[in-house]
């Protein structure tokens, strides 16, 4: 791998970008967090190649405001071998940001020893954003002023107590609560190939045989009838329960 042409401290720019609707993508990372392999699609909207990315640490391409207390939750996680949800704020190569919602399926052995992280993201509507950025700035200012991620923890934990409620659970209900407004139409309904990509994913992490990657996804979702009009987020979550 060529260091030299990885940003690893790129200038940050108040500029979003923004992902169309459909836009989803797959990395998987290693028990250090190190980047194995990133999908095309991810690649385009971060602006690296794929050979850039390559054994670098996902931590990288965080956006600096981004709270690192759910990275600590994450990394908790797998020892229940369940899935863990969050929205992301990522920092793109030339300084520009993106939010994408994101479900990690840890992949560990028989001694509950971390082997591998998966990572599928897809695009989250401006709704989500408003509703999770005002507490990810309070945790990011926690975090800034204490310097770890003790005192962020402990807000977390007030919030959800407050509201009687997990942090799954809490990202469930703001997830499937889009609002069908005009400004969030193009994530109802239309979204036969992110939903039946995600659904093949989700399929082979159930399977001994693990292989994460699709051989075909442009045919797979050629094939798939649109779903009826649904909340994008709730046919998403709802749907595996």
């Amino acid at each position: 791998m060529n260091e030299s042409n990885f940003e690893s401290n790129p200038k940050v720019r108040d500029v979003e970008i923004t992902l169309a609707p459909l836009s989803n993508f797959f990395i998987k990372l290693d028990q250090n967090n190190l980047i194995e392999y990133a999908d095309l699609e991810f690649c385009n909207i971060i602006g690296y190649d794929e050979h850039e990315l390559i054994g670098e640490s996902f931590h990288k391409i965080l956006h600096p405001s981004m709270p690192k207390v759910f990275f600590d939750m994450l990394y908790e996680n797998p020892l229940n071998r369940e899935k863990f949800l969050m929205v992301i704020k990522l920092l793109s190569k030339d300084g520009r940001f993106f939010w994408v919602l994101s479900e990690y399926i840890t992949k560990t052995n028989n001694f509950g020893e971390i082997i591998n992280q998966y990572n599928r993201s897809t695009a989250v509507s401006s709704y989500v954003v408003q509703q999770i950025e005002p507490l990810y700035k309070i945790l990011s200012r926690i975090e800034a002023k204490t310097g770890n991620t003790v005192v962020s923890r402990r807000y977390i934990t007030g919030f959800l107590e407050e509201q009687i409620t997990t942090y799954h659970d809490f990202a469930n209900k703001l997830f499937s609560s889009v609002p069908n407004t005009p400004e969030n139409q193009d994530f109802f309904g239309n979204n036969a190939t992110s939903l039946k990509i995600f659904n093949n994913r989700e399929a082979h992490f159930n399977q001994n045989n693990f292989n994460p990657f699709l051989e075909n996804p442009k045919k797979e979702a050629e094939e798939v009838p649109h779903p009826p009009k649904r909340g994008f987020f709730s046919f998403l979550f709802n749907s595996k329960e």
